[in-house]
């Protein structure tokens, strides 16, 4: 059996269950429920790069399903680096123009009529 390639994360636990140095409030401290404050879950995958890929959630789902759908996308051929980036169309297109107007050697805008 291989390497896991994608996965969630608990960031305010350790492996031994204790809380690490990001838990904070009462549960670190040893009483109560863990805080409902900052992005807890870590998800992660790793990508046809062969590099380890990873983004901060506040709930494990969402941790979850981001991993699952990255991991998706490499399984089907469909991934692209975030350091290459993700459109290749550009998510605005402007108009064209009826008319243009000319420019001179110079730089300077004259119409032509």
């Amino acid at each position: 059996m291989g390497l896991p390639v994608y996965g969630v994360i608990d960031l305010w636990k350790n492996r031994d269950g204790t809380p690490s140095k990001l838990a904070t409030g009462r549960w670190a401290e040893g009483q109560g429920r863990p805080q409902d404050v900052g992005k807890r879950w870590r998800g992660w995958y790793v990508a046809d790069d062969g590099k380890q890929h990873t983004r901060r959630f506040r709930i494990e789902v969402e941790a979850e399903a981001w991993a699952n759908k990255e991991r998706g996308k490499v399984h089907t051929n469909q991934w692209v680096s975030p350091t290459v980036g993700g459109d290749t169309v550009p998510s605005r297109v402007l108009p064209i123009p009826d008319t243009f107007l000319p420019f001179s050697d110079t730089g300077s805008r004259s119409e032509s009529r």
